[in-house]
């Protein structure tokens, strides 16, 4: 069975208002924060980036905010 592993993450805008960056370990990663801190919104960048777009309601986050991943 093939696997996608994820090194690390780049989010931005190109009016330099938002922007993200981490880096996953080769173990275990941890997402946690507060409610409405983004957590949900990170994981469906991820499956957006990947070629999964089933429901375009779910990412209204990214879609509507001029936002690029790599």
């Amino acid at each position: 069975m093939p696997k996608l592993i994820l090194k690390s993450l780049l989010v931005y805008s190109p009016n330099g208002e938002k922007g993200f960056h981490t880096e996953f370990s080769d173990s275990v990663n941890i997402v946690h924060g507060r409610n409405t801190s983004g957590k949900s919104t990170l994981i469906q960048s991820v499956i957006y980036a990947m070629g999964i777009n089933d429901s375009k309601d779910n990412l209204n986050d990214i879609n509507g905010e001029d936002v690029f991943s790599t």
